[in-house]
């Protein structure tokens, strides 16, 4: 009788371990994809500093998709471009061929965007982000 209560001992035990094991398996599944769905929200929902539609006087509208692409728009033409930021500089690269690519630094303050060339002419460009 001994010998069957303690077989009865041992499934019961080898029944509740699996349970336990089959829980944690649950939960680090469950944990899982809690991480991924995190990472892939900070992805969809982060953008960069430049994100946003910036102006000189309301002709010339740069456009930045917080993502690496933007749009430069001036009266009657608008031209797409990819950039890159690092630190406080930034490259653009225009799709069209004949617009003129451009390395900047860049500083923000408040609504104030200041585009200052690294080469060539050193000329500042100074924006005003548009609420939009």
């Amino acid at each position: 009788m001994n010998n069957d209560k303690e077989m009865r001992e041992k499934k019961d035990k080898k029944v509740i371990n699996e349970q336990q094991k089959k829980k944690i398996i649950i939960k680090a599944i469950i944990v899982l994809f809690f991480i991924i769905f995190i990472i892939v929200l900070f992805c969809i929902v982060h953008k960069d500093k430049l994100y946003g539609k910036w102006t000189t006087d309301g002709n010339t509208v740069y456009e930045f998709n917080g993502k690496g692409k933007g749009s430069l728009t001036v009266p009657s033409t608008k031209l797409l471009f990819s950039y890159k930021i690092s630190k406080n500089k930034i490259h653009i690269d225009f799709i069209d061929e004949n617009a003129e690519d451009g390395d900047y630094e860049y500083f923000i303050k408040d609504v104030k965007l200041t585009l200052t060339e690294t080469q060539k002419t050193k000329s500042e460009y100074v924006f005003t982000k548009v609420n939009k």
